[in-house]
């Protein structure tokens, strides 16, 4: 998981935040997530920000839609909250687990494919237009050469199970970039940068302006998502009927987290799929994620090594994470098509509108449609009703206003 100091600072820091108060904040979030889970929950299983979530903030809310950073934050802050509001309450754990099987999967799919956009966007391919959709510019770059160079590099480590797959073809795309010039040596230890470029950008005034709703419920939602689709997964390599218990539990530390982490210029945090690594390994308990957050206080002081990155660097680590969650579209029953249109409206908006919430609201919008007028509207749980509902109400808001 170590690649996220890298590459959670390198997506951020286009809102303007700052690089080394962003690697700091990633860090302290993460240890403090991972205490948290080992010891309430006594789970293995490891929490630090969301790549989905941090790509959507920056890209989507901050660039495309223009919003302060400040406002964005707040929304960070007010829908964790609300989470942890509704985990207390068990609401949570109910949505999760009212969630439509082919919306995890098109969820987890277009995601994957929205991280290989972001990993192409940080090299030039591919970027966003004013109206949203996707334009491509010419991928006969170097950088674009030594991504791919990555991204294979990267793939044959993964192949041979070498575990430090991604934070070795990071190393080795920054060596090339040193031996060839393209980026300075800046050191390899430091004191840690301060927090205080990003302490504190947090605009809790910013909730009462006309455009607050929007971005909340946008943010609101792909967190809800974000550490759902990981749990379930992570549920049935643990358990055999894929039930964790004290599932409440589990679902605690990544909204806390999130909190703190808004208020120190950090986006929401989500339970990772990485945490696999560690259960294959032979983690049962909660020591798991308390020996993550150790390690990951110790590259506080790493800071000069991560700043000297360079982007197509990090990127190979986003293109592969999102083939490798392409991977999830095994298993599908293809069947059913009340089942298959909704998925793969969900997996192919995402990618194609640079939005990760778009994808999850035609999804379950398109979804409740199919059932309804097939005549099986007692297959969907209530909260997948709810949900389809809000979703719509808030599109039809979203084109009106």
């Amino acid at each position: 998981m170590v690649y996220i100091i890298f590459v959670n600072p390198s997506i951020l820091q286009e809102t303007g935040l700052d690089f080394g108060a962003l690697m700091v904040g990633t860090i302290l979030t993460t240890a403090f997530s991972c205490l948290f889970m080992g010891f309430y929950s006594n789970q293995p299983i490891a929490i630090a920000p969301g790549m989905g979530v941090s790509a959507f903030f920056t890209y989507t809310v901050i660039l495309r839609h223009g919003m302060p950073v400040g406002m964005g934050l707040a929304a960070v802050f007010l829908s964790a909250l609300i989470l942890l509001i509704l985990n207390l309450l068990g609401i949570r754990a109910k949505i999760l687990n009212s969630i439509p099987r082919p919306l995890i999967k098109g969820a987890v799919v277009g995601i994957g494919l929205f991280l290989i956009m972001v990993g192409l966007k940080q090299i030039g391919i591919a970027a966003p237009s004013e109206s949203g959709m996707l334009v491509f510019n010419s991928p006969f770059t170097l950088p674009s050469l030594l991504t791919g160079i990555g991204v294979i590099l990267i793939g044959a480590l993964l192949y041979f199970e070498v575990r430090a797959a991604f934070i070795l073809g990071i190393l080795a795309l920054w060596a090339i970039s040193l031996i060839f010039g393209m980026t300075e040596w800046q050191g390899l230890i430091a004191s840690p940068p301060s927090l205080e470029p990003n302490w504190m950008r947090i605009d809790f005034g910013s909730i009462f302006t006309r455009y607050f709703p929007h971005i909340f419920f946008s943010i609101f939602l792909v967190t809800l998502f974000d550490s759902s689709a990981a749990l379930i997964v992570l549920s049935r390599m643990l358990y055999p009927d894929g039930k964790m218990p004290n599932q409440r539990r589990c679902l605690t530390p990544d909204t806390c987290g999130s909190m703190l982490g808004s208020l120190i210029g950090v986006t929401s945090m989500a339970i990772h799929l990485e945490s696999a690594a560690g259960i294959k390994a032979g983690g049962r308990k909660g020591l798991t994620p308390i020996i993550v957050a150790a390690l990951f206080l110790l590259c506080l002081f790493f800071y000069p090594l991560c700043h000297s990155i360079p982007h197509f660097a990090s990127a190979p680590v986003l293109i592969v994470i999102g083939i490798l969650m392409i991977e999830e579209l095994k298993g599908m029953a293809w069947g059913d098509i009340t089942d298959v249109i909704p998925m793969l409206i969900a997996i192919f908006v995402m990618p194609i509108t640079f939005s990760i919430y778009l994808g999850f609201a035609l999804g379950y919008v398109s979804y409740a449609i199919m059932k309804l007028i097939t005549w099986r509207v007692r297959e969907i749980h209530f909260f997948t009703w709810l949900l389809a509902l809000l979703f719509a109400i808030h599109l039809t808001l979203m084109t009106l206003f």
